[in-house]
C-alpha cells in the first residue's frame, strides 16, 4: 500500500502494545535519515535504533545486541536484517519502497517477522506520490499470495516469469 502514517502508527503501537518489537527496512542508506524522521514525528515516544552495513562491526553488534535485548521497539535499517536473523519478539515489519526490492529479498525479509508464538505482520509500503511499474506491481501482488508453508517453490515460479523475457533475451542475443 502507499505509505500511510496514520497505518504505520497503528502498527507501530500495536507491536509495542503487545510487547514486541518492529522492522523497518529501507533499500539505501540514504533513505534512513528521512524515514527516521518521519518514524519519529508518528511515534514520537518509541525507541529507535539504525543498522547498516557502512557501520564499523563493533558498532553493528553493539546497536543488534541492545536491540535484541529489548532496550528499542524500533530497528530501523537497510536489508541488513535479510537472512540469518532470529529474533522472536520481532512481529511486525514494515518495508518503505517495496518496489525497489526483488521477490526473493522481499520474502526474505518478510520472513523475518513471526518466527515466535506471536502473529507477524508485513507492510510493504512505497511513496504515495510515486506510480508503479508493473514489474514492482507483480511483485508485490506475488508477496500477498505466497503466505503458506513452502511457498518457495511458488516464489520462484513467479519470480521467473517477471524476469525470464529480460534474463532470456540478454543470454540468447549474442549481439547484446
Amino acid at each position: 500500500m502507499p505509505f500511510d502514517s496514520l497505518v504505520i502508527r497503528e502498527a507501530l503501537q500495536r507491536e509495542r502494545f503487545r510487547g514486541g518489537q518492529v522492522f523497518c527496512v529501507v533499500p539505501r542508506i540514504e533513505d534512513l535519515g528521512r524515514m527516521a524522521e518521519r518514524l519519529r514525528e508518528i511515534v514520537p515516544d518509541a525507541k529507535m535504533a539504525m543498522a547498516h552495513g557502512r557501520l564499523a562491526p563493533t558498532e553493528l553488534e553493539r546497536v543488534m545486541t541492545e536491540f535484541g535485548d529489548g532496550k528499542f521497539d524500533i530497528l530501523l535499517s537497510t536489508n541488513i536484517v535479510e537472512s540469518g536473523l532470529d529474533m522472536p519478539a520481532v512481529n511486525t515489519l514494515v518495508i518503505h519502497r517495496a518496489d525497489m526490492f526483488g521477490l526473493g529479498q522481499l520474502y526474505q525479509l518478510r520472513g523475518r517477522v513471526g518466527r515466535g508464538k506471536q502473529r507477524g505482520y508485513a507492510y510493504l509500503t512505497w511513496p504515495a506520490s510515486h506510480r508503479l511499474s508493473a514489474a514492482a506491481e507483480k511483485r508485490l501482488t506475488v508477496m500477498q499470495t505466497l503466505d503458506t508453508l513452502g511457498a518457495g517453490f511458488t516464489l520462484a515460479s513467479h519470480d521467473l516469469d517477471i524476469r525470464a523475457p529480460a534474463t532470456f533475451w540478454a543470454t540468447s542475443n549474442p549481439a547484446t
